[in-house]
């Protein structure tokens, strides 16, 4: 098997005061190719990967997505002599498995449904969320137990919830947020947030330009 590169190691996971997962090894036995790493990766130069202290060329002498991490070449018989350093895996980006993502995981807003409770008084038809909901279709409203729709019966700006019609008083108004919620509002773009350097070269067509603007660009051009 050609080795390429130095054997000069420039980290050596027995003695690596960092993380566990930093780093793996694998014992050789002259016929085995494929190996399976604790960790997933999205391409081969995600790793650097050594053989008897001799570290190896991606794609060349190995490949590896996801788990799998296959030699061309079968390494040599040894114990722990196959070592695999995950390069910045604390920043790079990991794909995670189907269901991988435990309940403990999520936020609280997400795993616990918040819920806000008012009373009404027979003359407000706003009221205050905790919470900047995605859309008014991600709450579930009630009034007295009598569920509302939107947005027939309600719409939702921001934190405010406005009834189309007034609950009656002494009411008992409830509000549960359902599904995954963000108080900033992404796809929406501020006014006068948009400059060339957004805006790619040739991106910005005929069509996209108000008739006048275009009339007279088209005159001082003399066409």
């Amino acid at each position: 098997m050609g080795y390429l590169g130095n054997n000069q190691l420039p980290f050596d996971p027995a003695r690596s005061s960092g993380k566990p997962l930093d780093a793996v090894r694998f014992n050789g036995n002259n016929s085995t190719v494929a190996f399976t790493l604790p960790l997933p990766v999205n391409d081969p130069t995600d790793l650097d990967v050594f053989v008897e202290n001799v570290r190896q060329e991606p794609t060349v002498a190995y490949n590896s997505i996801g788990t799998a991490l296959t030699f061309t070449e079968a390494p040599p018989t040894g114990t722990n002599n196959i070592y695999v350093v995950y390069r910045n895996y604390g920043t790079a980006e990991v794909q995670l498995a189907d269901g991988s993502v435990s309940y403990a995981k999520l936020a609280n807003n997400i795993r616990q449904f918040t819920q806000d409770n008012f009373t009404a008084n027979g003359s407000g038809q706003t009221f205050t969320l905790t919470e900047t909901p995605a859309s008014a279709n991600t709450l579930m409203v009630a009034i007295d137990g009598v569920m509302q729709t939107a947005p027939v019966n309600y719409t939702v700006t921001g934190t405010t919830l406005t009834f189309t019609g007034v609950p009656p008083a002494s009411s008992n108004v409830t509000v549960k947020h359902l599904g995954f919620r963000t108080t900033t509002t992404v796809t929406a773009l501020t006014a006068g947030s948009v400059t060339s350097t957004e805006l790619a070269d040739g991106a910005v067509t005929d069509n996209k330009l108000a008739a006048s603007p275009l009339t007279n660009i088209l005159m001082l051009a003399g066409m």
